[in-house]
């Protein structure tokens, strides 16, 4: 399974990532990361109200942000590359 992570659908984080410095970059990663703790609590509640629909939302959800995380996470790389050049 490829995550595409240069996809139409990773626009915004890049966008939102535009013009930031590392400090800021590292922010938006630690904001994906308590979204995803969000939708984890969320998912734990559609499994114990046995909501299909509402589980399925949630991984959907829950795939894109990993997908984010991962984008923020190379820039984070390539940022700390160019600063240890």
């Amino acid at each position: 399974m490829s995550l595409n992570l240069n996809g139409w659908d990773m626009e915004d984080v890049n966008e939102r990532m535009q013009g930031k410095t590392l400090f800021e970059i590292i922010n938006i990663y630690k904001e994906i990361d308590n979204l995803i703790v969000q939708k984890s609590l969320e998912y734990v509640q559609a499994v114990s109200d046995k909501s299909e629909l509402a589980k399925e939302r949630i991984e959907n959800d829950f795939n894109h942000l990993e997908k984010e995380k991962c984008v923020v996470a190379i820039r984070i790389s390539d940022e700390m590359s160019k600063v240890s050049k």
